[in-house]
């Protein structure tokens, strides 16, 4: 019988995908998107400590962390100025996850959006990069210490 518990100590390889380049008309929300699965990745390879990717001490505590990029827009500059308090223009991006354990048995679905609030329309006026900025700092920081909590 195998443990069902799932923690960090337990993930052997992470994936990260994603599922826009299907569905999107914009070629850049495409490219944003696979920058901040890369970022995604490589700090959560760096918090598991597995480095290369794949670490495989003891099979029988292989599990695969599969994250994946539904949603990224850097939003609308000019709609947060305007509108951002009422949610006009806000920069998202919304990742779901699953662990897989060595018997392809998909364990713990879970689904999170950040987004910016209306706040950061101020930012906007000194800096044009904000919506780019934010999904790329969230895939650095904020995404992987939610993901890494909520396994």
């Amino acid at each position: 019988m195998t443990n069902t518990n799932i923690t960090a100590d337990n993930i052997g390889s992470v994936e990260v995908t994603v599922d826009l380049k299907k569905n999107s008309k914009y070629p850049y929300m495409v490219r944003l998107a696979e920058q901040a699965a890369t970022l995604l990745r490589t700090e959560l390879l760096k918090s598991l400590g597995l480095g290369n990717g794949q670490h495989i001490s003891q099979l029988s505590k292989f599990r695969i962390l599969h994250v994946n990029i539904d949603n990224c827009t850097p939003g609308s500059r000019w709609g947060r100025m305007c509108c951002g308090e009422l949610g006009v223009g806000w920069a998202v991006l919304c990742i779901s996850w699953s662990v897989e354990d060595g018997n392809k048995v998909g364990m713990n679905r879970n689904k999170k959006e950040f987004a910016t609030s209306g706040a950061i329309g101020l930012d906007d006026v000194c800096d044009e990069n904000v919506g780019e900025n934010f999904i790329k700092k969230t895939a650095m920081d904020t995404a992987p210490k939610y993901i890494l909590n909520h396994l």
